[in-house]
């Protein structure tokens, strides 16, 4: 037996031999001993490389072999392979033929020997193997105690089974028994040469090999678990970050099965080794934009720099695709990668002061990767600094975890997603998109809660207040919807800031909002509270480049449990809502029960209405407007009446505000028109009608700006074959205070058809002064309010001599309405105003009672001798 000491012999003929060495500073040649650092390892790192590489030599701790020899001396490759070309040449004729194979050209090379191993002795063979799962060849010489020189290759580049253990390192087998020459091991490779060779006796590495594969094994089966966990998020919702981690793991596994060698070891169908490095470059290739793409769909950056990010990775896969056939290839990839990652770290710290934990989780594994990739790449580039050979997988290592935490990130991802969902699904069943306030529904809950809370506790009575804008369609005509719309959310802020904690608001519907006020409050708090809303909508509010002032009709209830439905609570305060409109609108009114009776009774006569309209049971009485010197008729007044068939003769005054509120005030104005054409035509048909007179219709708001009633006046006015001049339409002051374009528009329409145009009720207050200097009109009505007055009070007769000087400047009449005595009477014409209408000079009457009535007036009869009296439409 051979001793089995380690001991340095000298070469034969090694003076002869050139220095292996002589090219670097850091070799020797074969059989010296190498110059240990001073803490007993080859070289001295700094110590920031050191703390840098703590957290990678932490998880690679695992994969570590214990090191049981001293390394291997580097030294060029050329002369190692001389002098076994030499020994191959000169050895014994009982030894097998020798054949030296010799190194890829198309690479760099360098050798490794093994000098502590020289004339050894061993019970079983050792192995040389590469701790670089990477390295794509390698070539063992040896020469055993009987001279024969042994020659061995293996690596990527060559068959699997060409290794002598089954490992994910590439290895071979030397003698047991060596000769004085130490083993050499030549490492060739394109990416780069680094001194990760070690022996370790055979069945030592066998033991450690198959705890390699069990290793590769859970890494690559944990890898496929987190890609079926993540197909199950893509599956379970389409979101660009679970798509893209999917691609992401599905590029790892392809990149670690061909780096960590599983793949030649484990698939079958894996290409063949001499297409080992245009698979690495290919899987490498797609490993970098799978990493950029989950960078992308997390982080969203902005279109520039997702532009310089997306333009950077072509350029990276273009060199790594290029290594394939190039030396440059890897490195130039790696150096452009490297500027990718300082622009994804310097995007990531800028968001890192967000408190987002699915942030904090994606910048971990973001950081995993590049320590991993940062400590392997250094290995590659630092060739001689002895760096551990656990850098070789530092990687894989890195990868691990950053997919690990971006399954985290992705987790709390779609955590907080499904919890915005469902906040979205709440706000869209429980909020209206416009004001953000409660919407109808809610509201509806709310009150049943209310309702319910009452039932059990009579004392915890809630004050229930239904708001509705006044004519808010007029908003929506001078600022546009759009404008309506930003009105909308000032008024729901402005509800906001007047609630109370415990109260609710919410819009009802377009234009109305209800409010909840806390329970056990005092019923005198629900009209405070009402005062303080209508307080705050008075104040002019932005609408676009305009501002507007709202008015508003509040309806109060207070919700007790005599109320079985939700219904019946928001029932009765409609009904206080629409008596507040009634009384004038921008007032609060509290039920009562009474409201309902008169509901039902305005219900039942807005039914007979439309019944009437079918049935023809309306007519027309007619009031004369008279010359206050003569006492001729210039004109008359339509009237409108309901031959009731039950309750008689019916005025104006008792249905039409029914009509107005049930939607058919246009139906009744268009028979209004029909009716007095028709009985203008009787008139001028039987010379009762003069040159110069005139039949006024009285028009309400609601009928302004209606095309179809010009269509029906002037298809009236053709059948009945009457020139327009002799119609007059009287439009009410109020009317005018609101007017929108499109009512304008309207209005020149009407006198493009020569139709007569009347100011009524001038004198209330309401006129604005450019309508009035825009409106073409023909005559003044003074606003009846203003004839009790007139004797007394001073403000009722300067009003009516602002009237008459209106009148004078425009040229037009000026007919004072109301008069009932002659006092009235001498009183307005001592003012100026030549023209009147009221009942002492004549009452409305009946078609076939005018005649009558102008007879007896040429007669000298007095003014009310036929007794009729009337009221106006409107």
């Amino acid at each position: 037996m051979r001793r089995t000491t380690t001991r340095s012999q000298p070469l034969p003929n090694r003076h002869s031999l050139p220095r292996p060495g002589a090219a670097t500073a850091r070799s020797v040649v074969p059989g010296q001993r190498p110059r240990m650092a001073p803490h007993g390892r080859p070289g001295v790192l700094p110590s920031a490389v050191h703390a840098l590489l703590c957290l990678g030599l932490c998880l690679l701790l695992p994969l570590t072999p214990v090191r049981a020899h001293p390394p291997p001396v580097p030294a060029p490759a050329e002369a190692w392979l001389a002098h076994y070309q030499q020994l191959a040449a000169a050895q014994p004729a009982q030894c097998p033929a020798a054949q030296i194979p010799t190194p890829p050209k198309d690479m760099p090379s360098r050798a490794f020997g093994f000098p502590a191993l020289a004339a050894t002795s061993r019970a079983e063979p050792g192995i040389i193997y590469s701790k670089d799962a990477l390295l794509e060849h390698l070539l063992v010489l040896s020469r055993d105690a009987d001279g024969c020189v042994h020659a061995a290759t293996s690596g990527r580049l060559l068959p699997f089974n060409s290794r002598a253990v089954a490992s994910p390192f590439a290895n071979l087998r030397i003698p047991a028994e060596l000769g004085d020459t130490p083993p050499v091991a030549i490492v060739s490779d394109a990416k780069s040469i680094r001194s990760w060779i070690r022996y370790q006796p055979e069945s030592e590495l066998r033991a450690r090999a198959a705890l390699h594969w069990t290793l590769l094994g859970g890494y690559t089966g944990m890898l496929a678990v987190l890609l079926i966990v993540g197909l199950g998020f893509v599956a379970w919702r389409r979101n660009a970050f679970a798509l893209a981690y999917v691609i992401y793991l599905a590029a790892l596994l392809l990149y670690h099965l061909q780096a960590l060698g599983v793949g030649p070891a484990w698939l079958p169908f894996w290409p063949a080794p001499e297409h080992a490095r245009l698979v690495q470059a290919v899987a490498i290739a797609l490993l970098v934009p799978s990493i950029v793409g989950v960078v992308l769909a997390f982080l969203v950056p902005r279109r520039p720099l997702a532009l310089m990010i997306a333009g950077g990775t072509a350029l990276a896969m273009a060199a790594f695709v290029a290594s394939a056939w190039t030396d440059w290839g890897y490195r130039a990839g790696a150096l452009i990668f490297a500027a990718l990652t300082v622009l994804v770290l310097l995007l990531l710290w800028r968001r890192l002061h967000h408190p987002d934990p699915a942030l904090r989780w994606f910048a971990a594994g973001l950081a995993a990767s590049i320590i991993g990739g940062g400590l392997q790449a250094t290995s590659a580039v630092a060739v001689d600094a002895n760096l551990p050979a656990a850098l070789s997988v530092a990687f894989p290592v890195g990868n691990l975890v950053e997919a690990l935490c971006w399954l985290v990130a992705l987790t709390l991802q779609f955590r907080s997603e499904y919890q915005r969902d469902r906040q979205r699904l709440w706000s869209a069943a429980h909020q209206d998109p416009l004001t953000n306030l409660y919407n109808r529904q809610w509201l509806r809950q709310r009150i049943a809660a209310a309702l319910a809370t009452a039932a059990r506790r009579p004392g915890a009575r809630c004050q229930l207040l239904l708001l509705d804008l006044d004519c808010f369609n007029r908003v929506n005509q001078r600022c546009g919807h759009a404008g309506g719309d930003a009105v909308l959310r000032q008024v729901g802020q402005s509800l906001l800031e007047l609630l109370e904690p415990g109260e609710a608001a919410g819009r009802f519907s377009g234009d109305e909002f209800l409010l909840l006020l806390r329970p056990g409050r005092d019923p005198c708090a629900a009209e405070g509270r009402a005062g303080s809303i209508l307080t705050k909508l008075a104040e002019p509010l932005r609408c676009g480049a305009r501002m507007v002032s709202l008015r508003a009709s509040i309806g109060i209830v207070t919700l007790h449990a005599g109320y079985a439905q939700v219904d019946d609570a928001i029932a009765d305060a409609t009904l206080a809502q629409e008596a507040a409109r009634r009384q004038g609108g921008h007032r609060a009114v509290r039920f009562a029960k009474s409201m309902r009776r008169t509901h039902k009774e305005q219900a039942r006569l807005r039914d007979e209405l439309a019944q009437a309209l079918e049935r023809n049971q309306f007519l027309l009485h007619y009031q004369p407007v008279v010359d206050l010197d003569t006492g001729r008729a210039i004109g008359f007044e339509a009237l409108l009446r309901w031959q009731h068939p039950n309750r008689g003769l019916l005025p104006a005054a008792q249905f039409v505000p029914v009509a107005a509120t049930g939607g058919l005030i246009r139906a009744l104005g268009y028979q209004v028109v029909q009716l007095a054409c028709a009985q203008l035509q009787d008139w001028q048909q039987r010379c009762g009608w003069y040159g110069g007179e005139y039949l006024s219709i009285n028009l309400s708001a609601e009928q302004l700006g209606d095309e179809q009633l010009l269509t029906e006046i002037r298809a009236a006015l053709d059948s009945n074959g009457l020139d327009p001049s002799a119609l007059r339409l009287e439009i009410p002051e109020a009317a005018l205070a609101s007017e929108t374009p499109e009512v304008r528009a309207w209005r020149a329409r009407v006198l493009g058809q020569h139709l007569l145009l009347c100011i009524d009720g001038f004198g209330a207050g309401q006129t604005p002064l450019d309508a009035l200097a825009d409106l073409a009109f023909d005559s003044i009505k003074l606003d009846a309010t203003m004839a009790p007055g007139v004797l007394h009070q001073g403000r009722a007769q300067s009003l009516v001599q602002a009237g008459v000087a209106l009148g004078t400047q425009f040229s037009c009449l000026v007919v004072a309405k109301g008069i009932e005595s002659s006092e009235q009477l001498q009183c307005f014409r001592r003012l100026g105003c030549s023209y009147g209408q009221g009942d002492y000079l004549a009452a409305a009457m009946p078609a076939a009672a005018v005649s009558d009535w102008a007879a007896l007036l040429q007669t000298g009869a007095p003014a009310d001798a036929m007794g009729y009296s009337g009221f106006r439409l409107h």
